[in-house]
């Protein structure tokens, strides 16, 4: 059974929670700033800010170690179904590197070649699947595999796993750069959601901390 999909291709809400919520801090930091106030208000808003974002920080870097594990974890149990043919996989797709993480104690394969091996790299890809739109996987880059960014590979992709794939034998065919596809691979902003929202949710945030930063110092 497939694990809950990873946030490669859509981080919408994990993107716009976290801009909102530091626009809110922000806010009140500059609340501070524009109306005068008790000190005993200024101080403990300031101060409650200051902690609320380092708490924050944490909590984002933590979730994203979290993400990274999970996202590992469903690329390996990918790479070992279909290396043993529990999973139909079609023919393999082009694809171009867009991240290249080092990685230890996890083991991969390369369909078309014997045995497992042990993986050196966990690596993610914009792909152009027959009859899809691309989208991003991430695939475990075996010892020795040079896969430096916008590098082309073949990808055989699991049909359940939608942000996972197992490299495979061969190379892209010739003239692969020039494919139009790849014009429209995901981007940060695509992912985000868009720009506009970021912005949005950021100054909403920002917004709502300096109104109620102003309440707590001017009542």
């Amino acid at each position: 059974m497939a694990s809950r999909p990873t946030p490669l291709n859509d981080q919408r809400w994990g993107t716009r929670g976290v801009l909102g919520a530091g626009g809110f801090l922000l806010g009140l930091i500059l609340a501070n700033v524009i109306f005068p106030g008790e000190l005993w208000a200024l101080v403990g808003l300031l101060g409650g800010a200051v902690v609320a974002m380092f708490v924050l920080g944490i909590v984002v870097v933590v979730h994203a170690r979290s993400a990274n594990v999970r996202l590992q974890n469903d690329v390996e149990a990918a790479t070992g179904e279909v290396l043993r043919s529990a999973v139909r996989v079609d023919h393999p797709v082009p694809g171009r590197v867009v991240t290249n993480q080092p990685i230890a104690r996890r083991t991969t394969g390369v369909l078309g070649h014997d045995g497992p091996v042990p993986a050196a790299a966990l690596v993610v890809l914009d792909v152009l699947p027959t009859g899809a739109d691309p989208r991003r996987v991430a695939v475990l880059a075996p010892q020795g595999a040079a896969m430096p960014r916008r590098s082309h590979h073949l990808v055989a992709l699991h049909p359940d796993r939608t942000e996972a794939g197992v490299l495979a034998v061969g190379t892209p065919t010739p003239g692969v750069e020039a494919d139009q596809r790849w014009s429209r691979v995901p981007t940060f902003g695509s992912i985000a959601g868009g720009y506009p929202m970021l912005l949005l949710f950021l100054l909403g945030g920002l917004a709502l901390g300096i109104g109620i930063g102003a309440l707590v110092i001017l009542l």
